[in-house]
């Protein structure tokens, strides 16, 4: 099920993101993160942008964001969508 992200998602998305920092390329980012920041990412983009989460039978299986694209006026419309899916669950139709 697709819903609205939710405050107690919050160590789920973290738990998720900080394998892609430990074990991919996929991020730019170094260092795994604590739910703190990505409490504040959260809360940030869902002020003008959704962010989203899979929810299956008991845990999160993913998640997806947009975020605007560009600060410039022209880009005011433009977002770039972001899709993370926890480990294992590649191929199951999530990320799609």
């Amino acid at each position: 099920m697709v819903r609205l992200i939710e405050r107690r998602d919050y160590q789920a998305i973290t738990d998720i993101y900080n394998y892609y920092i430990s074990h991919t390329i996929i991020t730019f980012a170094e260092e795994v993160i604590d739910i703190s920041k990505i409490g504040t990412r959260i809360r940030g983009v869902s002020k003008k942008m959704p962010w989203l989460v899979y929810e299956g039978a008991s845990s999160i299986l993913g998640y997806a964001y947009a975020s605007p694209w560009k600060g410039r006026c022209a880009y005011r419309h433009s977002a770039e969508c972001t899709v993370y899916v926890r480990k294992g669950m590649y191929d199951q139709g999530i990320g799609n």
